[in-house]
This record gives C-alpha cells, structure tokens and sequence, in this order.
C-alpha cells in the first residue's frame, strides 16, 4: 500500500474516534430517530452503542484488524 493510502487510513480512524464528532453524530441522529414506546434515555443510549461499534468497525478495518480475531 503506498504512503498516501496509508495517512489517509490513519487520519479517517482518528476522526472516527473523535469524541467530539461522536458526540455530535449521536445528538443528530437521537434527533432524526424516534423508536415509539422506547424513552429518550434508551434510544440515546441504543444509538450512541450503534455509532460507536460501526466506528470502531471501521476504524478496525482500517487498521488492518482481522475482525475474526
């Protein structure tokens, strides 16, 4: 893999473990996401799990990590 590929696999994992941007994804998305019967605390806590196991997914992928492992 050549150099460029490489730091810009580096700086795409950095900003996916912004917590900042993290934040920020979360609140957007609680916003836009309405689960009936489900209070807002859960649905927070149900989306912030979602978004943060998609990016470490693909951070992991990114790296270079076997999933499998």
């Amino acid at each position: 893999m050549n150099k460029l590929m490489t730091v810009l696999k580096k700086m795409m994992v950095e900003m996916l473990m912004n917590e900042e941007m993290k934040k920020g994804i979360i609140a957007s998305l609680n916003k836009k996401i309405n689960i009936p019967m489900v209070s807002e605390k859960m649905e927070g806590e149900f989306i912030s799990a979602v978004v943060g196991a998609t990016f470490e997914g693909i951070a992991d992928n990114l790296k270079g990590d076997d999933p499998e492992k």
